[in-house]
């Protein structure tokens, strides 16, 4: 597992980045992931081999969840 810091952009509140947390997490090849409202730093342990197909379905749920926020590949 590694783990892979993404930034944030925009307004996020702390109810939805646990729900999309909670999303990430159940993607297959993640350990865990976790949002900071307050740096707007993502952090996700990910299994490297699955890293482009993790990253393109968090945006996804990042965009459904939160679409005032922009998550940063």
């Amino acid at each position: 597992m590694k783990t892979i810091r993404l930034r944030f952009t925009g307004t996020a509140c702390a109810a939805c980045c646990a729900k999309i947390e909670d999303e990430i997490r159940k993607l297959n090849g993640v350990g865990d992931v976790s949002i900071s409202v307050m740096t707007g730093l993502v952090k996700i342990k990910l299994d490297p081999e699955k890293k482009e197909s993790i990253l393109k379905e968090s945006k996804a749920i990042f965009d459904r969840i939160e679409p005032s926020a922009q998550f940063q590949i």
